[in-house]
């Protein structure tokens, strides 16, 4: 006996090339009523999985698919009560039911190519004329994408600034000759300033108003004063920033996450507390760190990282890493590696390279690389996929993970 899953692939395919009987009309109505919708989006996968790189999806208009439906039910059923079944029964059906029928038909299909647009590109009818991207065409970014928002709700893209400088009320904002950006002033008590750097663009160096610089990776914000007030120095960052803080003793250095608190007076440290990664690692190189998080309060060395988990009874735990440096490879134009899962690794490369990642299969192992942040990520999945461990597909901009052949 079919399954209802190939039975579903029959119906739509005979109602596709207009062979379908009354008979298998009706029966693909009812089979779309009531657990329809996950059958169909489940049929759909399976196409969209199981078809080739070089033909994508099958060459299917669902969008005329459905309107057909919908002009074939009227047509066929506005002037009928009743449909024979299979065993030359009358079952009455009204009107109403197949314009219900047709109205979640209609939902099942929409739904279906969402579905499959974010599953494979060659299916948006609109661009199937386009040739699908290829790895080799995503390269890392060759600008800076970052956009300043001041208090005021103006905002300014950083590559327009030239190396003069803008004033903006009563803040100053400069490009320094390596590109840096400089921001000082007299603002508003409470006026708080923005800076995004978005995913897919290149890493932005910043100085604050009392010296401080800070290096901002890729699809990360921070929110800073335009001068700091005399008591204490205070940003918020969401993302990654590597910070090397000016010392003054008389008025502390605060980094706040909606999780933690970093208190320096002076010192070169990283924090990275990205949203999607499982804890924030604050992790110093020079100086001396407190690490805050809800009533726990540690100190950190030269050398340490303090990785902070706030869903645990005991938030904060410190390592002495072996190679701190690591932890700022990034900064320093490098993607490094080590006895990494490919969650933390893909986490990263969605970022830089501006792409989604998605996952087929549960890849266990874990990997070793070292390789420039200018390096195609082509060359970078390839030496990955050297391993044997990982595969991967690019399907319109989404990396799709799937086991290798190891």
């Amino acid at each position: 006996m079919m399954d209802p899953q190939e039975r579903l692939s029959y119906l739509l395919d005979v109602y596709k090339n207009k062979k379908a009987t009354d008979q298998e009309l009706f029966e693909l109505f009812e089979l779309l009523d009531g657990p329809g919708e996950t059958l169909f989006k489940d049929h759909l996968s399976q196409l969209a999985w199981s078809s080739p790189d070089e033909d994508i999806v099958p060459d299917i208009n669902w969008e005329d698919l459905f309107e057909r439906i919908q002009k074939e039910k009227g047509s066929r059923f506005d002037t009928e009560e009743e449909m024979v079944n299979a065993d030359n029964t009358h079952t009455p059906h009204r009107l109403s039911y197949y314009k219900w029928s047709a109205a979640a038909l209609v939902l099942i299909f929409m739904g279906a190519g969402l579905y499959l647009f974010f599953k494979k590109d060659s299916l948006n009818v609109a661009s199937q004329n386009q040739p699908p991207l290829t790895l080799s065409e995503i390269t890392p970014p060759d600008a800076n994408r970052a956009v300043l928002t001041l208090d005021n709700g103006q905002q300014i893209p950083v590559d327009s600034l030239g190396n003069t400088t803008l004033a903006h009320g009563n803040i100053q904002i400069q490009k320094g000759n390596n590109g840096q950006l400089i921001i000082h002033g007299a603002q508003a008590a409470g006026a708080i300033n923005s800076l995004t750097n978005p995913k897919g663009s290149k890493v932005l160096a910043l100085v604050l108003d009392d010296g401080t610089n800070v290096w901002l990776n890729a699809a990360s914000t921070i929110r800073f004063p335009g001068s700091f007030p005399s008591d204490k120095r205070e940003v918020t960052l969401e993302g990654e920033a590597y910070f090397e803080v000016m010392h003054n003793a008389k008025k502390p250095f605060f980094v706040k996450n909606g999780k933690m608190l970093v208190k320096v007076l002076g010192t070169h440290f990283n924090v990275s507390a990205y949203n999607d990664d499982a804890s924030i690692k604050v992790t110093l190189l020079q100086g001396s760190v407190n690490v805050k998080s809800g009533n726990i309060e540690k100190r950190i060395k030269p050398g340490q990282q303090a990785d902070i988990d706030t869903n645990s009874s005991s938030p904060i735990h410190i390592q002495t890493l072996p190679d701190p440096d690591l932890a700022v490879a990034w900064q320093n134009g490098k993607f490094v590696f080590k006895d990494q899962d490919i969650h933390a690794i893909m986490r990263q490369v969605a970022r830089w390279y501006n792409v989604d990642v998605k996952y087929q299969d549960e890849i266990k192992e874990n990997f070793y690389a070292e390789v420039s942040r200018n390096t195609s990520i082509a060359t970078l999945l390839k030496m990955l996929e050297a391993t044997s461990m990982v595969h991967f597909k690019l399907i319109n901009k989404t990396v799709i993970v799937m086991k290798g052949t190891g």
